[in-house]
């Protein structure tokens, strides 16, 4: 691990870790006059972590990709220093997008997250696709709303298809559990509907990534928070016998923990992130480049309780 990682990576996200985002962001959205959720999710975002940077701050190399849903053209959005652009509306060359609102549209989980508005002016367009049909006006648009980039493409996988020689997939995203009683009223049950739905689409793209790792399409490697190590050690192209301890019990406890942008207490955090590292290395010395095995964990309390 690189000596000023957890001062310059760890830190700041930990930072941010420690404070509770959705549930006043929410509240604050819904209830104040002439704000959003979407607002005040880019607000928190701004104080706590990403200041006044912009698209434009990204450094050239590496390239950072963000990716939103537009959800008036059902396509994925795609934020970057160099462009900003979805294929059915156009482009913006050289945006200058506060970091905040897209980080706050990438994580803006529906319903009640969603939607993020982005404003984008008239003039600043360089591309423009050709007018759907129908009444709409202006063209191109002034205003988008965007939803969490999950929403079209969970794995981000989009923006790197075809143009990369190696993809590397950390997939941190959950999984419908079994359900004893399922509800009947509408509400509910929509809600479980939508969730096959989505857990469907989820399984999917993953199969169809392993069947290119496999076909030869293109290098790489997947893991997920979910994963047992166990069989990651067994399916490896390169076996790798001395792996952190990582129990499956404890990871998938881990696992477990909901998706939000909730205040994570000390010790779940650094358990957390010791997962992240234990997987993450033991997939990459297996199945993409041969490596030492790492003295030990970045934090030392483990992955167990």
């Amino acid at each position: 691990m690189a000596a000023n990682f957890p001062a310059e990576i760890a830190g700041p996200l930990r930072t941010l870790a420690d404070h509770t985002i959705d549930v006043s962001s929410v509240f604050t959205g819904i209830l104040v006059p002439g704000t959003t959720v979407g607002d005040r999710t880019a607000a928190s975002l701004r104080r706590r972590l990403f200041g006044a940077a912009t698209l434009a701050d990204l450094p050239d190399n590496p390239r950072f990709i963000f990716t939103a849903t537009n959800l008036h053209s059902g396509s994925l959005w795609r934020f970057s220093k160099l462009y900003m652009r979805d294929w059915q509306v156009g482009r913006v060359s050289k945006p200058k997008v506060p970091l905040a609102q897209v980080v706050a549209a990438s994580a803006a989980f529906p319903p009640v997250l969603s939607p993020v508005t982005l404003e984008v002016d008239p003039a600043a367009w360089d591309v423009v696709e050709t007018k759907p049909r129908g009444n709409i006006e202006p063209w191109p648009p002034r205003t988008i709303k965007l939803s969490d980039g999950g929403v079209y493409d969970n794995l981000g996988l989009q923006p790197v298809l075809q143009r990369c020689a190696t993809i590397l997939v950390s997939d941190g995203g959950g999984h419908i559990s079994y359900e004893a009683r399922v509800a009947s009223d509408w509400a509910r049950h929509l809600r479980r509907v939508l969730a096959v739905v989505d857990n469907q689409v989820r399984s999917l793209r993953k199969s169809n990534l392993i069947d290119e790792y496999r076909r030869g399409t293109f290098r790489g490697a997947y893991w997920g928070v979910r994963a047992d190590m166990s069989a990651y050690l067994l399916d490896a192209a390169k076996p790798v016998t001395d792996a952190l301890d990582a129990p499956v019990a404890a990871t998938a406890e881990l696992a477990a923990i909901g998706t939000r942008l909730a205040a994570m207490n000390e010790g779940t955090q650094e358990r957390l992130i010791n997962w992240g590292y234990a997987i993450c290395d033991v997939v990459m010395r297996g199945m993409v480049e041969p490596a030492d095995c790492p003295p030990h964990f970045p934090y030392r309390r483990g992955i167990s309780v």
